[in-house]
């Protein structure tokens, strides 16, 4: 339990000690450490007991409905031999080099992105693990730096695939034309104006089941889950306020605040200004309609590059204060996450488990967390 705060932390300590940042092995020792604990998470989570059964399903020749581009990657990995662990566990070491690489490549102040990222979002991402979203979402991730590089086929490619992926990303198309498009020439006002408006517009719950199922529909879509039809559901019902969104706002204006320091000649910091503004609307939408938080996710990594760049221009005496003070907020957020329900606690990772050649079965593993965990 311990390790969900530590990782965090470790991320913050290292993003503040220059002599750290300076040894290469050290950085990439973490990496490594933070990546096995995401990627190898065993009994946490829970989707991975529908997937599993999807995987031996696909490997005896059954069909299911899932995005092409899953079901074909499902196939490959059995063909090859491959056991659902190993296949979910490189899938998601995928996703993490996806948005390390992300983090490297458009911060400067990177470490405290990604320890801002593991407290507020990695934990769900990697260790619930919504694995079609989080495949669809490293895709963009990797569109996002194709992009950057001017490498607008590429990037189009890899929209592309991540569709292929996850119908959600056909919903996140019109903000990603957004985000690319750019805010640049958008006065802060006028953006300010803007978020409030949006953020009234998405408290209206149908208004946007609405534009999404429409959206679907344009794209003519042979399958629609159905719980986007059920305004009562639990993926659909939520609420209208937040103390994390309201947070997420406030840090947005110092985002605001910096934007000409963060984007000027600087294409890396104009694609994270953009898409952390999508964040926080798509977040909002994310908060009306809880199933939304999957569109969301796509640009938390952004919102939080953003946001650490911004800590630069800031007096070093206030920015040591806001860094003390968002680490924690960070711990406050990991307990709330992780108590949350039974999928974080207690922690197993499969390798353990692959290394002293103890194969759990099925039925063991998916009781173990709801029957041991304290949440």
């Amino acid at each position: 339990m311990f390790a969900y705060f530590l990782l965090p932390i470790a991320c913050f300590y290292v993003g503040k000690i220059y002599e750290f940042k300076r040894v290469w092995f050290f950085q990439l020792f973490l990496l490594i450490v933070i990546g096995l604990f995401l990627c190898g998470g065993y009994m946490t989570g829970s989707d991975w007991r529908q997937y599993e059964k999807d995987y031996t399903l696909i490997g005896s020749g059954g069909a299911v409905r899932y995005e092409a581009g899953y079901v074909l990657l499902n196939k490959v990995f059995n063909e090859l031999g491959f056991g659902f662990w190993p296949f979910l566990i490189l899938l998601k070491l995928f996703a993490f080099i996806s948005v390390v690489l992300l983090f490297i490549l458009f911060s400067k102040n990177y470490w405290l992105a990604l320890g801002l990222f593991l407290s507020f979002n990695a934990y769900f991402m990697f260790i619930d693990n919504p694995l079609r979203n989080l495949m669809a979402a490293s895709f963009l991730w990797l569109a996002a730096i194709a992009f950057n590089c001017g490498l607008l086929f590429i990037s189009i490619l890899l929209v592309f695939l991540a569709s292929q992926f996850h119908l959600a990303t056909l919903i996140c198309l019109p903000f990603i034309g957004l985000g690319m498009i750019g805010f640049e020439k958008t006065g802060k006002v006028f953006l300010t104006i803007m978020i409030a408006m949006f953020w009234v517009v998405f408290s209206n719950q149908s208004l946007i089941m609405g534009s999404a199922i429409w959206v679907l529909s344009l794209l003519n879509l042979s399958y629609v889950p159905s719980y986007f039809f059920d305004p009562d559901n639990l993926y659909t019902s939520g609420q209208q306020f937040s103390v994390g969104l309201f947070l997420r706002a406030i840090l947005f204006f110092l985002i605001l605040l910096n934007r000409e320091k963060l984007t000027k000649d600087n294409s890396a910091g104009e694609i994270a200004f953009n898409f952390s503004l999508i964040y926080l609307i798509t977040a909002k939408m994310a908060l009306t309609v809880p199933i939304l938080g999957r569109v969301s996710m796509c640009f938390a990594p952004f919102f939080w590059i953003a946001f650490a760049q911004s800590t630069i221009f800031i007096r070093r005496s206030y920015r040591e204060v806001l860094i003390i003070l968002m680490l924690m907020i960070s711990c406050v957020t990991v307990f709330s996450i992780i108590s949350s329900s039974y999928k974080y606690v207690p922690y197993s990772n499969y390798l353990f488990y692959a290394l002293i050649g103890d194969e759990l079965d099925y039925s063991f593993r998916s009781k173990y967390n709801p029957l041991e965990s304290p949440f």
